[in-house]
């Protein structure tokens, strides 16, 4: 590709030739006849400097300004920088990967002593949960014997109460039916009499008018120690939800420390 300038004198032509683009190509450095000397237009380009490593030049460049030099014609010096160019590459790729393998062997040393600090402070963690929650169950164990001793004196005292309550009311049956029996043996007019004097007594008696009468304590008896009953295992619930929330945290916190 000749050209001149405005003067008439030619233009030094004096451009890089990328050597990977004539492997593609199927072309070689002797194929490219325009290509000219930058030192001597006239002249094609035909050898190549391997001391130098500048432009391809001419054959009067060959024997002037490179006649000290290792000279090769193109065909010859194309394998010679090819092999030049991978070598090189190959060595910047093997410092890279040296880099890379460097890098990473220090990631994971970092990494390493992070995740051993992390593990540290996790059994820390762990051993303080673990020692506040031996401290809460004995608390709440002491707390339950207390309970479980003060209710059992007050269930014991109330059971005591029913179970006067209920002799007084059976000797009160007792009696009465005692106290009939005999009546029983008395002369019409004095049985007449008797139950005058005592019809108030026995129409209560059997009736069960009054809030106080036997058969009346008798029948709240049972549901008074249900209530009782169902106030202590309410309680009992309440502690067992308590005993299972706290298991629950414990497991939790050791599953989160493995």
């Amino acid at each position: 590709m000749s050209s001149e300038n405005e003067a008439g004198e030619p233009m030094l032509v004096n451009r890089a030739i990328d050597m990977m683009e004539w492997t593609h190509s199927g072309g070689t450095f002797v194929s490219i006849e325009n290509a000219r000397c930058p030192h001597h237009y006239q002249l094609p380009i035909q050898y190549y400097c391997l001391d130098c490593n500048e432009n391809c030049f001419c054959s009067e460049c060959a024997l002037s300004r490179h006649s000290k030099c290792d000279v090769r014609t193109l065909d010859e010096a194309f394998p010679v920088i090819v092999y030049n160019f991978l070598k090189k590459w190959i060595s910047q790729l093997s410092t890279r990967c040296e880099n890379l393998d460097v890098g990473f062997t220090h990631l994971l040393q970092d990494k390493q002593q992070e995740w051993i600090l992390k593990l540290q402070e996790l059994q820390l963690i762990l051993s303080r949960v673990n020692g506040d929650a031996l401290n809460a169950m004995k608390n709440l164990q002491s707390e339950i014997e207390a309970w479980l001793a003060e209710n059992r004196e007050k269930v014991t005292a109330e059971y005591q109460k029913f179970k006067e309550e209920v002799e007084q009311v059976l000797e009160s049956y007792a009696t009465n039916a005692k106290m009939l029996r005999e009546q029983r043996k008395l002369s019409p007019a004095k049985l007449l009499y008797f139950y005058n004097q005592n019809y108030q007594t026995l129409r209560q008696m059997l009736l069960g008018a009054t809030p106080r009468d036997s058969e009346f304590v008798i029948q709240m008896i049972p549901k008074q120690l249900k209530g009782h009953i169902d106030a202590v295992n309410g309680a009992f619930l309440g502690v067992s939800n308590i005993l299972n929330s706290a298991e629950h945290n414990v497991r939790y916190v050791h599953e989160s420390s493995g």
